[in-house]
C-alpha cells in the first residue's frame, strides 16, 4: 500500500534535519514548550522529573500511533491474501458491559459461519472465506489498544469496536492502521464521522434527534401508552449519558411532554435513592432511564420510593430492566427475540442464534447490529470488486439503503440508521411488539 509517512514520523524526520537539542513538538508534549524543556534539561529537581515523566508519557503514545501505522503498511499485503477476509471484533465479553459485548460477539460469528458455510463469498473472480477474530476488552481502554494492535499486526482490517465511547475514540485514534474500516455502535463516535481521516469510520445506529433518529421514533411509542405531560430521564454520567439527555429531552419536549427532572448516575452505581427522591418531588408522568441494563437497580428503587410513573427503557436497555415492574416499554434496538415475535426470517435468525450461542437471553437483539454490518460490508466488497481497496467498499456502503434482518440506511458521513421494533409489557407480560420502520421505509 502506497501510504504518506504517519504524522509520528514525518515529526521525527524533521527533528533528525534540524540535527539536534530540539526536543518533541511544543503542542503535543502536555503543554511544555521546547525551550522550557532544554532549559530543564541541566536541572536536577522534582521538576526535571516531572517533565521527563510527561516527556515519556508523550514518547509511548507516540510509539504506539507509529507501531499501529506501521503495522497497517504491512498488514495489508496478508489481508485478504490467502483468501481468508479478517475481521476483528472488539468488545468487553465479561465486567459490567457483557451483556453488549456477547451478543456482539455472537452476531458477528453467526453471519461468518453462514457466509463459510455457503461456500464462503465471491469477490472478482475469487472466492474468500470469513475469519472472525474476537478479543475481550475487559472494558478498558489499555485493554482495547493492545488487542486492536495484535490483530493489526495479523492482518485484521475490518474493526468491529467497541462496547463503551472510552474504548472506541482511542482505538480509532491510536491504534488503528490506515485503510482499515471501523464499525461502532458508540455514540461518541458520531460527531467524528465525516471529519478528516475517518472516511472509513461507521457508526451502526443513531439515537440522533431528527425525524430518522431513533429517538423520535421511540419516544412517540412510549407517549401512546403513558400520555404523560411531564417526564424525568436518568443516565449515566459519561460523554454517551449526556447525548441521551440532550436527545431525550429535545425530542419529548418537541411532542410538548415539558422534562421536569434530568439526573445522572455512575458505572457500578447501586444506590440510586438520592437521584430519585429528586425525581419523586417532581412527580413526573413518565421515567426514562438508560443506557443498560443497570437500569433494573433504578427502576425497583423507584417503586420502592413511590415514584409513581410509568417505566421506560432508553435505547441500550432490554426485557430484562422490567422484570416485577406492573408496566415498562423499552426499544428493541433491532428486532424482538422472544415469544410473541412472528417474522418467520426473525425467527429463523432466533434459532441460528441459539444454536450458534447455546442460548438466547434479553439483550440477544444486539447481535442483529453487527449481523447485519457483517454482512452489509461483504456485500459491499462483491459491489466495489475488491477486498483490499476498503476506501472503494466504503464508498458503496455511503448513501445506500440495505435490507438485512433491520433496514437500514447509511448517510455520506457514514452513520447508520436502523428500524427497530417498540415491546411493551403489563404484568410480566408481552402485551406488544411494534414494527418502527425508518421514514421513508
Amino acid at each position: 500500500m502506497n501510504a504518506s509517512p504517519p504524522e509520528c514520523l514525518r515529526h521525527s524526520r524533521r527533528g533528525e534535519a534540524k540535527k539536534n537539542k530540539q526536543v518533541p513538538n511544543a503542542s503535543l508534549v502536555n503543554g511544555v514548550d521546547s525551550p522550557t524543556l532544554v532549559r530543564l534539561a541541566g536541572r536536577n529537581d522534582s521538576t526535571q522529573k516531572e517533565t521527563m515523566v510527561k516527556i515519556l508519557s508523550w514518547l509511548r503514545l507516540v510509539a504506539v500511533s507509529c507501531l499501529a501505522l506501521i503495522l497497517g503498511g504491512a498488514g495489508f499485503a496478508a489481508f485478504a491474501a490467502d483468501g481468508v477476509i479478517k475481521v476483528g471484533g472488539l468488545f468487553g465479553t465479561t465486567g459490567p458491559q457483557a451483556n453488549f459485548g456477547v451478543p456482539y460477539s455472537e452476531g458477528l460469528k453467526l453471519a461468518a459461519s453462514e457466509i463459510n458455510a455457503k461456500g464462503g463469498v465471491k469477490v472478482g473472480d475469487r472466492t474468500y472465506t470469513i475469519s472472525v477474530v474476537l478479543a475481550d476488552t475487559k472494558s478498558d481502554p489499555a485493554q482495547a489498544i493492545a488487542e486492536a494492535q495484535r490483530m493489526a499486526a495479523d492482518g485484521v482490517r475490518i474493526f468491529f469496536c467497541c462496547n463503551l465511547s472510552a474504548e472506541a475514540v482511542p482505538v480509532l485514534n491510536a491504534a488503528l492502521p490506515q485503510g482499515a474500516i471501523m464499525v461502532s455502535p458508540n455514540a461518541a463516535v458520531t460527531k467524528l464521522l465525516g471529519t478528516p481521516g475517518k472516511d472509513l469510520l461507521f457508526k451502526a445506529g443513531n439515537i440522533e434527534v431528527g425525524d430518522d433518529g431513533s429517538t423520535a421514533m421511540w419516544v412517540p411509542f412510549v407517549l401512546e401508552k403513558a400520555k404523560p405531560k411531564t417526564a424525568a430521564i436518568m443516565v449515566p454520567s459519561d460523554e454517551a449519558g449526556q447525548i441521551y439527555a440532550d436527545a431525550y429531552r429535545q425530542t419529548l419536549e418537541a411532542k410538548g411532554v415539558k422534562v421536569v427532572a434530568v439526573e445522572r448516575y455512575d458505572h457500578g452505581a447501586t444506590d440510586f435513592s438520592p437521584q430519585l427522591t429528586k425525581i419523586r418531588e417532581r412527580k413526573p408522568d413518565v421515567l426514562f432511564a438508560g443506557y443498560s441494563d443497570e437500569v433494573r437497580g433504578i427502576f425497583r428503587q423507584a417503586g420502592e420510593l413511590g415514584v409513581d410513573a410509568m417505566y421506560a427503557g432508553t435505547v441500550g436497555v432490554s426485557g430484562a430492566a422490567g422484570e416485577g415492574l406492573p408496566a415498562f416499554a423499552y426499544p428493541a434496538w433491532t428486532r424482538f427475540l422472544d415469544k410473541g415475535q412472528s417474522d418467520r426470517r426473525v425467527l429463523a435468525y432466533m434459532a441460528a442464534l441459539e444454536k450458534s450461542a447455546g442460548k438466547l437471553t434479553p439483550n440477544s437483539f444486539w447481535s442483529i447490529t453487527q449481523y447485519d454490518w457483517l454482512n452489509m460490508i461483504i456485500s459491499g466488497m462483491q459491489k466495489a470488486g475488491t477486498t483490499t481497496d476498503l476506501g472503494a467498499v466504503a464508498k458503496v456502503l455511503k448513501g445506500q439503503r440495505y435490507a438485512g434482518l433491520v433496514d437500514w440506511s447509511v448517510d455520506d458521513k457514514g452513520l447508520g440508521r436502523q428500524s427497530m421494533e417498540g415491546v411493551y409489557l403489563a404484568g410480566g407480560q408481552v402485551k406488544e411488539v411494534r414494527s418502527i420502520k425508518l421514514p421513508g421505509h
